[in-house]
């Protein structure tokens, strides 16, 4: 729940991944995107598709994490789950997929 008087906002998020979960929680929202992002994508590096929701401006995303250049079977078993997981979840504001680090920049948040 989101309290509107806390001055204090602070950011959360959870990434899923084929063996674990981690969640990201209690730092500044600015801190736990970037926190989060890291996690999902290594900014942009990393080869191993995810997904994850991020609570960041009193909005939940919905992220999901499939390089363009990982492996075709790895980005098949993803795609074909991401929609199943993204519809058990509810209160998602806002859907992100990226494949690549411009997809998945900060500045996509503060846009929406």
């Amino acid at each position: 729940q989101v309290d509107d008087h806390d001055d204090q906002r602070k950011g959360r998020g959870a990434i899923v991944t084929e063996k674990s979960a981690d969640v990201v929680k209690d730092q500044s929202e600015e801190d736990a995107l970037k926190a989060f992002l890291g996690a999902l994508c290594d900014s942009g590096a990393s080869k191993v598709p995810r997904y994850g929701a991020v609570s960041y401006k009193f909005k939940i995303f919905f992220v999901s994490w499939n390089p363009d250049d990982g492996k075709i079977g790895t980005k098949m078993v993803y795609s074909t789950c991401r929609e199943g997981v993204k519809n058990k979840l509810t209160g998602i504001h806002f859907d992100i997929q990226g494949t690549d680090a411009g997809t998945v920049d900060p500045a996509i948040f503060e846009k929406n």
